[in-house]
């Protein structure tokens, strides 16, 4: 996701994901999360074929994410995306 992207509506979010898993090999795994009431904490590993190289890449990420009412207020998401790029 790119540094300061914002997505604030259904069909952002859905475009969003569709480009995301369009991507060759793409999966998500070791998905870990940490509940703390009003947010939640989320460490996974993203992996797949890099376009240009083909070889594999892992790239290991956390996300906090702010509930408010039972839902998703915001989402921030930390990672180094070089492996992919």
């Amino acid at each position: 996701m790119p540094a300061g992207l914002r997505i604030t509506d259904r069909a952002g979010l859905e475009g969003y994901f569709s480009n995301l898993f369009c991507l060759p090999g793409v999966a998500f795994a070791d998905v870990r999360i940490f509940d703390g009431g009003d947010f939640a904490v989320l460490e996974w590993t993203w992996s797949g074929i890099h376009r240009k190289t083909g070889e594999a890449y892992h790239v290991r990420g956390v996300s906090v994410i702010e509930l408010r009412g039972g839902k998703i207020a915001r989402e921030s998401i930390y990672y180094d995306p070089s492996p992919a790029l």
